[in-house]
């Protein structure tokens, strides 16, 4: 193999364990942190990163007057560190650039759906897992995250209410603010409905 094979593949190593290491559970308060800064960032609010800070639970992030709590949307039955292990050792023992890389064929993702997605999940944990004064103390945060995806603009609507205090979407390509209370941040308030790039 060239030089440029075993440098590419060299590449694609680190990248892919800097992926599991970003996913790893050890990560997980880092992780909830990026998150909210791609929110953040989206939304041009200028910050210190010392300003996000560990939450006492049930939130994971305290920004300010924020309590955000992060949640992942995965594609059903997804195992995200698995699929990352696998692909590193694919990467190690590959021979050739198909072993190195895999065909992507994605499908397409409409920002509506993404919005339906997050609503379902914000409604499964005022259900199930937190209580009403829990819930109308945080601020949710959904990093809908799908492979094989093209994330594409589309009409959405928004709820008029929500048992939480705020619902915001952070996916591969866009950033949302779906809906804000009264007692929410006034930068949430005023980023309600407005689909912004996440790069």
């Amino acid at each position: 193999m060239s030089d440029d094979w075993e440098a590419q593949k060299q590449e694609v190593i680190a990248s892919r364990r800097e992926a599991l290491r970003f996913f790893s559970n050890e990560n997980k308060l880092e992780r909830e942190k990026h998150v909210v800064r791609r929110l953040l960032v989206a939304n041009e609010i200028e910050f210190q990163d010392e300003e996000l800070c560990e939450a006492e639970e049930p939130a994971d992030v305290n920004f300010r007057d924020c309590n955000f709590q992060v949640k992942e949307i995965l594609n059903k039955g997804r195992r995200r560190y698995d699929e990352f292990k696998e692909a590193l050792s694919k990467a190690e023992n590959a021979q050739t650039w198909e072993d190195l890389f895999e065909p992507y064929s994605p499908r397409d993702l409409p920002a509506s759906k993404i919005l339906s997605l997050t609503l379902e999940r914000a409604q499964s944990l005022a259900d199930c897992k937190y209580g009403p004064q829990e819930v109308a103390a945080l601020d949710l945060i959904c990093y809908c995250n799908f492979d094989n995806a093209c994330e594409t603009v589309s009409d959405f609507d928004l709820p008029r209410e929500s048992d939480f205090r705020s619902i915001s979407v952070v996916s591969n390509r866009f950033c949302l603010v779906i809906y804000a209370g009264s007692t929410s941040s006034n930068f949430l308030s005023r980023s309600v409905g407005i689909l912004r790039s996440s790069f």
